[in-house]
């Protein structure tokens, strides 16, 4: 009898886990911007500055921007330019990246990239160090340099 009773007590702790799970998910405020944005709004033409001065004012909104990307371990960030003091920017915009851009990464790491998706300013990224994060990134292009 009691070789059954340490299985049947870990059943009931993990199905208590997940439905206090599921009722903390379904409480929680939501995370998404403000304003929906959906694939067939037009971007707005924003530099990487203003998105660091301002993140709030892009919030929810469709952006098209050209930076510096990085995509690294934990570090899937645009900035600026390229860092020449600190191996990484400061300073800097996480992306949320898909799969196959991190499949791809060689491709794309450590150069100028065009970048369009919605800005999120609550978001910072990984253990919230970026000021912003763009999000549902529907293009995402080398460039020759800076545009």
């Amino acid at each position: 009898m009691y070789r059954y009773l340490l299985p049947l007590l870990l059943l009931a702790a993990f199905s208590a886990g997940c439905s206090a799970r599921t009722s903390e998910t379904s409480k929680s405020p939501s995370t998404t911007p403000t304003v929906s944005a959906t694939p067939t709004d037009s971007p707005v033409d924003v530099t990487i500055k203003q998105l660091l001065e301002d993140p709030k004012k892009y919030d929810g909104r469709t952006i098209r921007t050209t930076g510096y990307v990085y995509i690294k371990f934990e570090a899937n960030i645009i900035s600026d330019g390229p860092d020449k003091k600190y191996s990484l920017p400061i300073h800097h915009i996480w992306l949320e990246v898909d799969e196959n851009i991190r499949r791809n990464h060689a491709k794309y790491s450590q150069r100028y990239v065009l970048v369009e998706g919605t800005l999120n300013a609550k978001k910072g990224g990984h253990m919230n160090l970026s000021v912003a994060a763009i999000e549902n990134i529907r293009r995402f292009e080398v460039v020759d340099k800076k545009t």
